[in-house]
């Protein structure tokens, strides 16, 4: 998988196998604070108790990023499927 940085989030090149003809967008911890409206330690103690989406670690380095997708996917959760 390669990223590029592309308006402060990350786009990644997923295996074709995983996602039809989209990349799949990476968002880092001061995106997933802003659209989740938690800090980064409820994020991370979320996290830790299995309430929250994982990270992904991105190449090369210490950084992780989350899947756009996972967040929406519990955003939708919290709004019990109604957001758009």
């Amino acid at each position: 998988m390669s990223t590029k940085e592309h308006r402060g989030a990350i786009v990644a090149n997923p295996n074709p196998n995983e996602v039809k003809n989209q990349p799949e967008t990476l968002n880092r911890l001061p995106e997933v604070m802003r659209r989740t409206a938690m800090s980064r330690s409820s994020i991370y103690l979320a996290m830790k108790r299995g309430q929250f989406p994982r990270p992904v670690s991105l190449t090369g380095s210490r950084a992780v990023a989350w899947r756009e997708s996972d967040i929406q996917r519990w955003i939708d959760e919290r709004a019990g499927g109604n957001a758009t």
